[in-house]
């Protein structure tokens, strides 16, 4: 078995979350995380580990949904259409 090609994704489509588990040691919280690396970066998550990610990233009391964070998705073929749509930007 050879080497995988890497995945431009971070994955949590089955992840459950449960509060304290420190989800954000894992998770690399903030859109700063990537900004230098050399492609785009997408998360997939699950149903059990959206609200986490969604209160990480804009705050326990914020209205905010996860589909206003950009680069967090619910599917992997969302995640993919827009890594995808960013290499277009580039090339």
């Amino acid at each position: 078995m050879g080497n995988r090609d890497p995945l431009p994704f971070n994955g949590f489509k089955d992840t459950s979350y449960e509060w304290r588990d420190m989800l954000e040691m894992v998770f690399g919280i903030g859109s700063d995380q990537y900004v230098d690396a050399e492609f785009p970066i997408a998360t997939v998550v699950g149903l059990h580990c959206r609200e986490a990610v969604r209160t990480l990233i804009h705050g326990e009391s914020s209205e905010k949904q996860i589909e206003d964070i950009g680069w967090v998705f619910k599917s992997l073929e969302e995640a993919w259409d827009y890594v995808d749509s960013l290499l277009n930007k580039t090339a």
